[in-house]
């Protein structure tokens, strides 16, 4: 951004939230609520962090992973994002029903909003974080005149176990065990295209090509996730030696979101292909 520049969108931190209960099984589900309301707050006003760029700021601080950082260290991490909000909160349950409560840090006015609450039996904690959602959206006067039911109305359903086994291939610490986990998730649920983005880039990272290509074609156009799902297509297509696929997956991107990155990579795959167009390619990058 320019010095003065007015931001378009405001960002929002969204903390995992704290297991309160005594139920060590169900420490998952802290990770669960960011990744649930960072979906259904996606098409929102608010600019949602990632949970790459929060794991990114908590090595800055020299924190670990798993730590449970205090309100002062969570207003540095926040700070070293630059967001506008935070959201953090807890989580009980008795093994039957679930109770979260949340709140939101104000950046900007140094204060904490009131506390927000949902409950429910715990077989409906996608429709627990899906109510939080819309509570985060009232709180921030964002709603727009959309009540909850039809805030709740515009996403397709989830299966928790679906759910479950996605978190956990994203806090696993092993390619082996993502890969497992997003899997299920995936065959669970086959229109969780999150899932199968994610089983694609775990096959990327450890070089099994062929089987990230296969994946990732699976994210259809228009989806979310497509965008990214064609640039880690575009780079398991090209490492795995199928130039034209990979010229293809480029091509299409670069229509979309002309990045550096996405056009320095059109240029080296139409390079590779002999193709004189990869001179205007690296210039555009330049």
């Amino acid at each position: 951004q320019q010095p003065g520049q007015a931001r378009v969108r405001q960002m929002l931190l969204i903390m995992p939230f704290e297991n309160a209960s005594d139920s060590p099984g169900l420490d998952w589900i802290g990770e669960a609520f960011p990744e649930v309301l960072n979906t259904r707050l996606a098409g929102s006003p608010l600019f949602i962090i990632s949970r790459h760029d929060r794991l990114s700021a908590f090595d800055q601080l020299g924190l670990p992973v798993a730590a449970k950082p205090s309100r002062a260290t969570i207003y540095q991490l926040a700070q070293a994002l630059d967001a506008d909000y935070v959201l953090m909160g807890d989580y009980s349950s008795d093994g039957k029903t679930l109770s979260a409560r949340a709140q939101i840090m104000d950046m900007g006015r140094l204060r904490l909003g009131p506390e927000m609450k949902e409950s429910g039996p715990l077989a409906s904690l996608i429709q627990i974080q899906t109510s939080l959602a819309w509570d985060v959206l009232n709180e921030l006067k964002l709603t727009e005149g959309v009540t909850m039911d039809q805030f709740a109305a515009q996403f397709q359903p989830m299966q928790p176990e679906a759910l479950e086994n996605y978190v956990r291939g994203v806090i696993a610490t092993s390619d082996e065990e993502k890969i497992k986990r997003f899997k299920l998730a995936a065959s669970l649920d086959t229109t969780n295209t999150l899932a199968i983005l994610q089983l694609g880039k775990a096959f990327y990272s450890i070089r099994d090509y062929r089987s990230a290509i296969a994946w990732l074609e699976k994210v259809p156009d228009g989806d979310p996730n497509y965008n990214q799902a064609q640039f880690y297509l575009g780079l398991s297509a090209f490492y795995g030696n199928e130039l034209g696929k990979a010229e293809a997956a480029f091509r299409a991107l670069s229509l979309r979101l002309p990045l550096t990155e996405v056009l320095n990579n059109l240029g080296v795959v139409s390079a590779r292909l002999g193709q004189g167009r990869a001179l205007g390619y690296f210039q555009k990058t330049v």
